[in-house]
């Protein structure tokens, strides 16, 4: 009799694992590639942001981890890429300094650059929110 409730308590505990998992599975964005180039040194910054919430730094094609995001984190950048429309979305602008981003979800992926001059403010906004992960 034990060793059934045992294995009832066990089906039970991966069931609920499991089921955690794939919810952090049904992101709607794979990966967001997100930073800067231009100005005085004329240097390129990328951050990525994968689904899974860890978030790097690439620097020569190198991926660093430096941070790693709670759940409620990614809804936030979920929603306001829904806001935003992403996925129709279209800024193509540069300057000294240029931004971007760029998300890749399994039905689109979609690149943007702005500049300083942008008078896109939801943009700004958005990408400020993603720089706040990297802390």
């Amino acid at each position: 009799m034990k060793i059934f409730r045992i294995m009832i308590l066990a089906v039970v505990t991966i069931s609920c694992a499991t089921q955690k998992q794939a919810e952090n599975s049904t992101t709607s964005f794979i990966k967001i590639k997100f930073g800067s180039s231009g100005g005085f040194t004329g240097m390129t910054h990328e951050y990525l942001i994968k689904n899974d919430g860890k978030v790097y730094k690439n620097t020569s094609d190198n991926l660093s981890l430096i941070n790693q995001i709670e759940n409620s984190e990614i809804e936030n950048i979920e929603k306001q890429i829904g806001e935003l429309n992403f996925m129709n979305l279209k800024l193509n602008e540069k300057g000294n300094m240029t931004y971007f981003i760029e998300v890749q979800s399994s039905t689109y992926n979609n690149r943007i650059t702005w500049s300083d001059r942008t008078q896109n403010d939801s943009i700004k906004q958005f990408y400020k929110t993603l720089v706040k992960t990297l802390k």
